[in-house]
């Protein structure tokens, strides 16, 4: 909790933790109607809960958790009747999408004690607050990929837990449209135990070297 609350003072964004469980858990789920991965992130933003990955319904979504094993020619039809991409390089860009390599059985989202994601709705300027902070305690730039497709739950949350470096998204178009994100927000992605380094990688007297040049 002290991460993501460093996170959001930094950022001035809020955050949402991401937990996999992959093993059966008890207690309560989340009771709305089946969802997108992306929604029940959004939602997260206001609650803590728990669902089951069958409540996710989103095919790309599940793809990305997992749950499905051969959806690529659904998914390339989809994809070639939404925007146009032909079918052929529909099934490369579906190839390429980070998958998890177990299937969960459950997802904690919101305000979780250990999570292994931490996802924001983000600004411009506070992912380039974020990345100037990053690029302070690494010395380097920070390097990732950008998609379209499957954009908040293939290309940042699953990818950021698979790959332990941070993910950045401008969403994909359904994604958008449905958590009305607006023009001004993109997706950003960094694993817990990454994002827990940032904190601790600071003295304290360069705080406020950092927030100045940051401004």
């Amino acid at each position: 909790m002290e991460t993501m609350r460093f996170l959001e003072e930094w950022t001035g964004e809020s955050w949402v933790g991401i937990q996999f469980h992959f093993q059966p858990i008890f207690g309560p789920k989340m009771t709305h109607p089946p969802t997108r991965l992306c929604e029940a992130i959004y939602r997260a933003l206001d609650e803590t809960f728990t669902c089951s990955v069958e409540m996710i319904q989103c095919p790309g979504a599940c793809r990305s958790l997992g749950v499905q094993a051969s959806d690529v020619e659904e998914l390339a039809t989809s994809m070639f009747e939404k925007s146009g991409t032909p079918k052929e390089a529909a099934r490369r860009i579906i190839s390429q999408v980070p998958r998890l390599h177990f299937t969960p059985t459950a997802i904690t989202l919101g305000k979780v004690p250990s999570p292994d994601v931490l996802v924001s709705f983000i600004s411009p300027q506070g992912a380039m607050k974020l990345v100037r902070l990053w690029q302070e305690v690494h010395g380097a730039a920070m390097e990732t990929t950008l998609s379209t497709f499957m954009g908040v739950c293939g290309h940042v949350a699953v990818k950021a837990f698979n790959t332990r470096q941070p993910a950045l998204s401008f969403g994909c178009p359904a994604s958008r449209k449905t958590l009305k994100m607006g023009d001004e927000k993109m997706v950003f992605g960094m694993p817990y135990s990454l994002a827990a380094t940032l904190p601790s990688s600071m003295s304290t007297s360069a705080v406020p070297n950092l927030i100045s040049s940051s401004s």
